[in-house]
């Protein structure tokens, strides 16, 4: 039974490698029939491995998409009924340049691949990061921890009540939308019985035909303090009488081509809510292991109620009509504490600390304030404070600790922009304790830890920029 099982599969499966013969890591593979229409698709792990299982025999188009490369295509393949291939892919694609793009201003209504528009080539790349947060790569499942909350203020912002959860799970989708075909019918704002429901775009959704065809698109020019950034701004391509649509920004890195962060506005409310310019915010997060997921988003909506409004008339009767009162603010939204693959921690925010004494967390407010006293960037940095450790959360002694990040992006001239990677060496003392001043907020830092020859995962950081010290534990494997 288990063989006659497996032979209605079809399989692809194989190692893609870059030029260098080093593995690929969270690059996207896509097979697709002889109508174009992708059959399946996958995400590389570490090993830079994939598996594509096919829905029937047939001839299949290979891709695979790398982030910030054009597209490597492999010439068609004739799968068998029941056939597992081996295909072994070797990227050659020509890096694409997205430093070089100069912001003209020119919309698109219509997203076509190849088309040979410069925001066509921004949408591709957008494209392909999205592509990966629904995908999983090969090789040990993620735990992920996050908090969801829920926040009331007033019309000037001033918090009235906050609530929050925390949550923990093997996998995770952030958002979770109706399908594509049924936001164009109905929108992203709608009133029910219980009240106004606001959507926010999920991955799939922007992914879609029909928002690609119901939306314009144009280049948009970074702010000030995001120069490594470039902008993909979409609007509603026509007025759809009620229905409300959203118009936004999707942020791309001009130096990687990784996608940063969706920022969008409601469209079309009603005259009562649209001075409140209700929206949202999606941050998203690449992970060492090269997959992704949605590390932060939130939404802006505001708390309205029906008030009645008396009328009199010439005859001196009332007459009673509704009108909507905006009373305040709602923001409801959430963020990736951490992320753990059995003993190895990816990714974390400083929520947590292991094994650190009460008189080592009782000096961090104070260590931090004279951290950020003490730079340049004022409350821009803060206090990273972290313990190397083996097994049972045993301290390392002396163990030599290197944290890295990216600095600060200047224009080079002809269009063209550098960064210079920020790097900080340390030992632990007797205990694998260790603490550092000056660790930018808001911006990824990678830790790695050393102990002769053994060698940490690297684990990635955000400092959240409420915070003035964070901590995080970096497991060394044992002897």
């Amino acid at each position: 039974m288990l063989i006659a099982s497996g032979l209605g599969a079809q399989t692809i499966r194989g190692i893609v490698t870059l030029p260098d013969d080093s593995r690929a890591t969270g690059v996207i593979v896509i097979a697709s029939d002889t109508k174009g229409v992708a059959a399946a698709r996958a995400l590389t792990g570490e090993s830079g491995s994939y598996e594509l299982r096919l829905p029937a025999a047939g001839k299949y188009d290979v891709r695979v998409l790398r982030i910030g490369f054009r597209p490597t295509v492999v010439p068609t393949l004739d799968v068998a009924a029941g056939e597992m291939k081996n295909l072994s892919i070797t990227l050659r694609g020509e890096a694409i340049v997205l430093s070089a793009v100069k912001v003209q201003g020119k919309s698109v209504c219509r997203m076509q691949q190849d088309s040979g528009q410069v925001v066509a080539h921004l949408w591709e790349e957008a494209r392909k990061a999205i592509a990966a947060t629904q995908l999983a790569p090969s090789g040990a499942r993620q735990t992920v921890n996050w908090v969801i909350y829920e926040r009331s203020a007033d019309l000037s912002e001033r918090t009235l009540s906050q609530t929050s959860n925390s949550y923990s799970a093997s996998a995770m989708k952030a958002f979770v939308g109706l399908p594509p075909d049924s936001l164009a019918k109905i929108g992203f704002m709608t009133d029910d019985a219980n009240g106004t429901v606001y959507r926010a775009p999920d991955a799939e959704a922007l992914l879609s035909e029909p928002f690609a065809a119901l939306h314009c698109f144009r280049e948009e020019p970074p702010a000030k303090d995001k120069g490594d950034w470039v902008g993909i701004g979409f609007r509603p391509a026509k007025d759809r009488g009620e229905i409300v649509d959203i118009e936004g920004t999707l942020w791309l890195d001009r130096t990687t081509s990784e996608l940063r962060e969706l920022d969008f506005r409601y469209t079309n409310l009603p005259s009562d809510l649209a001075h409140v310019k209700a929206g949202g915010s999606v941050e998203f997060l690449r992970l060492s292991t090269g997959s992704w997921l949605v590390g932060r988003w939130q939404l802006r909506m505001p708390r309205a109620t029906r008030q009645i409004v008396q009328h009199y008339t010439s005859g001196g009767n009332a007459r009673d009509s509704y009108k909507t009162v905006v009373e305040g603010l709602q923001f409801t939204g959430g963020e990736v504490t951490s992320v753990t693959r059995g003993p190895e921690v990816l990714f974390g925010s400083g929520e947590s600390t292991h094994d650190f004494s009460p008189a080592l967390l009782a000096a961090d407010e104070k260590l931090a304030t004279t951290c950020a006293a003490d730079s340049a960037q004022g409350d821009l940095v803060a206090l990273l404070r972290g313990t190397v450790f083996e097994g049972e959360h045993k301290g390392i002694a002396h163990a030599s600790v290197k944290l890295t990040w990216r600095g600060e992006f200047k224009a080079a001239g002809q269009g063209t922009f550098s960064y210079q990677t920020q790097e900080r060496a340390l030992t632990a003392d007797g205990a694998g304790n260790w603490y550092l001043c000056g660790v930018p907020r808001e911006r990824l830092v990678t830790v790695r830890a050393t102990v002769g020859a053994r060698a940490s995962a690297p684990v990635t950081v955000r400092i959240p920029k409420a915070r003035g010290a964070a901590g995080v534990g970096v497991e060394v494997p044992p002897a």
